[in-house]
């Protein structure tokens, strides 16, 4: 009886046992949902960008976490990632799976002043919870000017008018060589920035290395470069300009402006001839056992005040916010129409820059050419081109008496003279034929008889006259065979075959595309960047801009990032997640190129990039491949 008493006890304690594992221990596939914050860096300088990434674990979200931009940062967000993992192992027999699913987002972060600052939390929806991240604090240095850096900015003007275009010049003054640079600017919501036109030696430029694309306030800007001087010290340059259109009136501060580098300080030895070869460094340095050694700085500018000034009152009805000095050119075509005949109107209009900004002038409004034309009152987009801006509109005459496109307006307030003008453009004679029109005879038709131009009749019974005589009836026909030969027939029995058909060449074709995989999306991204490396290697002028094009372009569209976040640094970075061990190889070539474009070491620097970044294009390739699924 006792043995049995101990039998029961013991069924009873296991039974518990099971029940609190069954309890506490998640289901599989029930992993929980965490949502974290992390930075590269809680230290950093004003004017120094740096990596945030909101982190997911558990889940794939499929939109985009809420980040409050805090007045501190400027935020820009860099794309998203997948990094879920999927493992089996068998052991003895037996199979174990492992699935552990992750996402990033990532951001980059440009702190604007310096001090103690805390970037909020990020709120994140999943599934209709909300997950919220951790605040992170942040300690901004203030950066100090270097001997062999300088960063300047100038304005053409120092007070303008609310919407007048203003020309913002930048000039970096450099004495040593860098690897990789980033320009960054506070610019307040009061403004709206835009680029100059492009020089007409743009693309000679860019191919001799006269030019460089340089990212800043939002866009590539093509900066020059050359030799300078700055209080009675010889410097090489690099210069560029933004244009700036202020949308509010008041005193504005323009500035500090910052350029965060990596300065070339030495050779730094490697530890061993191990470390070196694991770090993927090339043997086409000075010696097979040291590198580079490069120290971060940022370097800031100065500041510039700028006033302005509001438009007098009252304004032209026609003034669409042009401030400057504009005028106006019409083309049409064609010129010889039918009414309600579509006619082609292109508006050239020429003024100062960004010409990207000008808004298209509102036809609806222009009177005397609403009176006789019916037009769009949809925005145009303008389309660039030399020194205009070029607007196409459709408009349609409305009668036969019109006998040209009257002038259109364009009002502006000229800056040189302090008060509104409105210039016009030139009239455009037309030709306008009247619509014939269809009577109740051409409804009826002639017959089958009828030669083609036979003359209408007018027949009193009117349209919708009953005719009886046996001349009005058709013989359809009889049988399957005659019936066959009638179009109606004809769609009725082929057409639900091809509607089939068709749909299941749609099916086939979504199919191929969902098929499409990242290792397709690998190995067309390698060819790619294979031609354009091999187009460069007859160029050595373009060689440094082309190798780091053609290196950034097989990475975005390897990992599906975007490109314009990938420097030395962050492309490092991306290889090292996934295991790659020409992470660091890849950081130092493009660190070469940048050298060659930006620190004015000339063509000869470059030379062997493009065969270098084809060998290890090839290498990360097949790595990725096969031990890198």
């Amino acid at each position: 009886m006792r043995r049995l008493t101990a039998i029961v006890a013991t069924v009873a304690a296991v039974a518990a046992v099971l029940l609190v594992l069954a309890l506490t221990v998640p289901a599989s596939g029930a992993e929980p949902i965490t949502v974290q914050a992390v930075v590269e860096t809680d230290r950093v300088y004003a004017g120094e960008s740096f990596v945030y990434r909101v982190i997911v674990e558990g889940a794939t979200p499929q939109v985009q976490p809420q980040l409050p931009a805090p007045d501190a940062f400027a935020v820009a967000y860099e794309g998203g990632q997948d990094v879920s993992s999927h493992s089996i192992s068998i052991i003895n027999g037996r199979r174990t799976e492992t699935v552990i699913e992750q996402y990033y987002f990532q951001y980059r972060l440009t702190v604007l002043s310096p001090g103690q600052h805390t970037i909020p939390a990020a709120a994140l929806t999943i599934d209709g919870r909300t997950y919220r991240t951790e605040p992170i604090a942040i300690t901004v240095v203030q950066p100090t000017e270097h001997q062999d850096f300088k960063l300047r900015l100038a304005l053409e003007k120092e007070q303008v008018y609310v919407g007048e275009p203003v020309k913002l010049q930048l000039t970096w003054y450099l004495r040593q060589n860098v690897r990789g640079f980033a320009l960054s600017m506070p610019l307040a919501g009061a403004f709206a920035a835009g680029d100059p036109a492009a020089p007409a030696d743009a693309r000679q430029g860019l191919l001799s290395g006269e030019y460089v694309a340089v990212p800043f306030l939002g866009s590539e800007v093509l900066a020059r470069r050359g030799q300078g001087t700055l209080n009675g010290e010889q410097f090489r340059t690099l210069t560029l300009e933004k244009v700036l259109i202020p949308q509010e009136t008041g005193q504005f501060r323009i500035g500090p402006a910052a350029v965060e580098l990596n300065v070339v300080t030495g050779q730094a030895p490697s530890r061993s001839l191990l470390d070196d070869f694991f770090s993927g460094s090339s043997f086409l340095r000075n010696s097979p056992f040291s590198r580079e050694a490069t120290r971060k700085l940022v370097v800031p500018s100065n500041e510039l005040n700028l006033e302005v000034l509001p438009l007098p009152e009252p304004r032209p009805a026609s003034f669409t916010g042009l401030v400057g000095a504009y005028s106006i050119e019409t083309a049409a075509a064609p010129t010889a129409v039918n009414v309600g005949d579509p006619i082609a109107l292109t508006i050239r209009i020429r003024g100062p820059e960004p010409l990207g900004n000008v808004p298209a002038p509102a036809l609806h409004t222009q009177r005397s050419l609403v009176e006789d034309f019916k037009v769009s009152d949809a925005p145009a987009a303008p389309v660039v081109r030399d020194d205009s801006a070029v607007f196409t509109q459709t408009v349609r005459a409305l009668n036969d008496r019109v006998t040209a496109i009257p002038p259109l307006d364009l009002s502006f307030f000229d800056v040189e003279a302090g008060e509104y003008r409105t210039v016009q453009s030139g009239p455009i004679p037309l030709v306008v034929r009247a619509t014939r029109q269809v009577t109740a005879a051409d409804a009826i038709g002639g017959g089958g008889e009828a030669p083609a131009a036979a003359a209408v009749e007018t027949r009193p019974e009117g349209i919708a006259h009953n005719y009886e005589d046996a001349g009005v009836l058709t013989d359809q026909g009889s049988g399957l065979p005659q019936r066959l030969r009638h179009p109606a027939w004809l769609a009725a029995l082929l057409g639900p075959p091809v509607l089939y058909l068709g749909l299941a060449v749609v099916h086939v074709a979504r199919r191929r595309a969902r098929a499409d995989t990242a290792d397709g999306r690998r190995r067309r991204a390698l060819r790619e960047a294979q031609r354009e490396l091999r187009a460069t290697h007859s160029d050595t002028s373009m060689e440094a801009t082309g190798t780091s094009r053609a290196v950034q372009g097989y990475l975005a569209a390897t990992f599906d990032v975007p490109v314009a976040g990938l420097t030395p640094a962050e492309a490092e970075r991306l290889l090292r997640a996934r295991g790659v061990p020409q992470a660091a190889a890849v950081r130092e070539l493009l660190e070469r190129c940048d050298a060659a474009r930006f620190a004015g070491l000339g063509p000869d620097a470059a030379g062997g990039l493009s065969d270098e970044a084809e060998r290890l294009l090839g290498a990360i390739d097949r790595w990725l491949g096969t031990r890198g699924r």
